[in-house]
């Protein structure tokens, strides 16, 4: 073992419901918050921390990939609230949580998280760093900022007691646990790679960079250098004084100036030639480099699957790394190395980014199979059954698994410009109202008469039988609720308190949440309340006009950009999954998904083509 660590361990009150713990031994480290099930969570907790402890201790191979292995085995396993996995091998932290936990370190005077929830993390290790690993419990008593505010204590001891004295004094601390880890010593195996390596590679790179910097290159000093000549003249203006004041004196500062000529000379020449040796990097200094890049793209290709956010973020540190090097080597033996090199991880950062481009999609139905200059304007789901309003005000019922369609309704419905489906009910926008139509029978009545209240309804969506409508102009979504002897008077779905600019929306879904699509990204409310949402990991805008789709059968939450011909799919945190891009999604007018069939279908004029979820 190259290095030495001082340890202190905090962890809250246990019972039959709520246990956590923690592990630390040989540079091997475990975080571990369990919860009842069939079993008491301290019987379950000392099981999965022995098998945890069996793992962590033959894994190979020892690094993140190596981690990964074992959150795979422990993923399905109900009883883990929070796990935190982290080794020291070969001087570099490598850090990988499932379903919660933080892990938080201090550099100097610098506090920075470096991995959260199902974050990971990796790098150097150095001497007088203080690593924290904390429980989701414990984070939930004590939060980030708190902890680093603690963290600023001198040692290891006062932060340890400070911590255990607020979990404490805290009520319900089961299941909260910390780890904190004192690196005192260590014993380099490898200069030249940790003089060039990144301290700690982490998803928050702009924050860390005040503690360590994302590379600690050594500088080369350009020094003002004038001409030998200008130097010389300069020197000879102080040595040699046109006044004397006797011939001795004179001879004898002759000879000294010369002497101090000659030395300044001499150290005018070792300098000149040391920064020009600075200058150009050695052999040494190329293959440090290129190690730091397989360090790089090593680490990113075991994040592809844990963390595509993270492996993109550190291939595009290894490609900085290259495209510097290529300003000092762009031609001979070297520099085809780094075009090799460059082509190599810009290759990976696709497969990271999960963009995929598409060509010749395949056609899944043609409106004019039903009517001859069909053109779809917008397409709705009800699991395996889409309803489509056509331009004209024609509407279409299309079943997405046998491909049968029919008209549904024609004229009768006066300017039909909205539509939604559920069970066997369909609902039309128009002139007079809601028209509430059955599927099979094709008998329609008015569900709910216009009101005069309603502004600019531009999309109606259904969900548990109920009606919602997006007005922009009134800057609200009408909601009408159904029940036995029809629906309910218009009622706001927003809470009175809640006013978002609702002119720019150009999408909605439901599904138990409200999501709205404007210029400005996704708004999500429950419960007629805003509710935490933001896009994570996406590299590019998404344009205005859009369309989203989700619901309760459904995973994730898709986005469709008609404008940049692009679909892109996130999680229902707002993480970015993947995107996919062709030319037949540019003007698309709608998308519905049904990921049990593992399809994208989208709208576009008279056809409704199909995207293959990757």
């Amino acid at each position: 073992m190259n290095f030495v660590v001082t340890t202190a361990k905090i962890a809250g009150e246990i019972n039959e419901e709520n246990w956590g713990q923690v592990y630390d031994k040989d540079g091997n480290f475990i975080i571990l918050q369990t919860k009842r099930t069939d079993l008491s969570a301290t019987e379950l907790g000392k099981e999965i921390l022995t098998q945890l402890i069996d793992k962590i201790g033959a894994v190979e191979p020892r690094n993140l990939a190596g981690l990964k292995k074992i959150l795979d085995e422990a993923l399905n396993l109900p009883e883990i609230i929070s796990l935190t996995l982290s080794i020291i091998e070969s001087e570099v932290l490598y850090v990988a949580g499932l379903h919660g936990g933080e892990v938080i370190l201090k550099r100097g005077d610098k506090e920075v998280v470096i991995a959260t929830g199902e974050e990971s993390a990796s790098g150097f290790i150095q001497k007088g760093d203080i690593i924290l690993f904390s429980s989701l419990k414990f984070s939930e008593i004590i939060p980030g900022d708190a902890q680093k505010e603690l963290l600023r204590k001198a040692t290891i001891e006062e932060i340890s007691e400070n911590m255990a004295q607020v979990v404490i004094e805290k009520e319900n601390s089961e299941g909260s646990a910390a780890l904190i880890v004192h690196i005192t010593d260590i014993q380099k195996i490898s200069e030249t790679i940790a003089e060039e390596v990144s301290p700690i590679i982490e998803e928050k790179a702009e924050d860390y960079s005040e503690v360590g910097g994302e590379e600690a290159t050594p500088r080369s000093f350009s020094l003002p250098l004038h001409s030998p000549r200008q130097i010389f003249r300069k020197v000879r203006q102080y040595l040699f004084q046109e006044e004397f004041e006797n011939e001795e004196e004179n001879k004898s500062k002759k000879l000294l100036s010369k002497i101090a000529l000659i030395l300044l000379l001499v150290l005018f020449i070792s300098i000149f030639f040391g920064v020009k040796k600075d200058q150009v990097p050695t052999k040494n200094d190329f293959s440090a480099k290129l190690e730091l890049v397989q360090h790089k793209y090593d680490e990113a290709t075991s994040l592809m699957d844990l963390n595509p956010i993270r492996a993109r973020t550190v291939l595009s540190d290894a490609r900085g790394t290259i495209l510097e090097l290529k300003k000092l080597y762009q031609k001979g033996d070297n520099g085809k190395i780094l075009d090799d090199w460059l082509a190599k991880i810009m290759d990976k950062e696709g497969q990271a980014a999960k963009d995929y481009k598409l060509k010749d999609l395949s056609v899944f139905y043609d409106l004019n199979l039903l009517r001859e200059g069909g053109q779809g304007k917008e397409i709705v789901l009800y699991k395996k059954k889409a309803m489509i309003l056509d331009k004209s005000g024609i509407i279409y019922s299309l079943g997405m698994e046998d491909k049968k369609g029919e008209i549904i309704a024609g004229s009768s419905i006066k300017n039909a410009s909205a539509i939604t489906i559920h069970g066997g009910q369909g609902y039309i926008l128009g002139s007079d109202g809601i028209t509430q139509m059955d599927l099979g029978s094709k008998a329609s009545k008015i569900a709910v008469k216009k009101d005069d209240a309603w502004g600019n309804i531009s999309i109606m969506r259904s969900f548990g039988g109920n009606l919602y409508l997006v007005d922009n102009a009134k800057g609200s979504v009408w909601k009408y609720v159904s029940t036995e002897s029809g629906f309910t008077e218009r009622r706001s779905y927003l809470n009175p308190d809640v006013s978002p600019d609702l002119s720019p929306v150009s999408g909605m879904a439901i599904d138990g949440s409200l999501w709205l699509l404007s210029g400005e990204g996704t708004l999500k409310f429950t419960s007629g309340r805003p509710d935490q949402f933001s896009y994570k990991g996406l590299t590019e805008t998404i344009s205005s006009g859009g369309k989203i789709f989700t619901d309760d059968n459904s995973k994730s939450v898709y986005i469709l950009d008609s404008k940049a011909g692009k679909v892109f799919v996130f999680d229902k945190d707002g993480t970015y999954q993947s995107a996919y891009g062709a030319d037949e999604i540019k003007g698309a007018s709608g998308l519905v998904v049904i990921e049990d069939l593992k399809k994208i279908f989208i709208l576009k004029n008279s056809k409704i083509y199909t995207v293959d979820i990757k």
